[in-house]
């Protein structure tokens, strides 16, 4: 089993739901990335 910082066990669920927070999390600092990687490149298309 794993413990939180403070000693206490972390249920199979509890942690199934960490788990899911983190990939949702991790798709949207993905999303965001991607973003500005296209702003960036307009940006520099742009610049003379």
């Amino acid at each position: 089993m794993t413990r939180y910082n403070d000693g206490r066990m972390a249920s199979p669920a509890e942690l199934a739901g960490l788990q899911k927070e983190a990939w949702r999390i991790s798709e949207e600092m993905a999303a965001c990335i991607e973003g500005l990687s296209r702003q960036a490149v307009r940006r520099e298309r742009r610049s003379p």
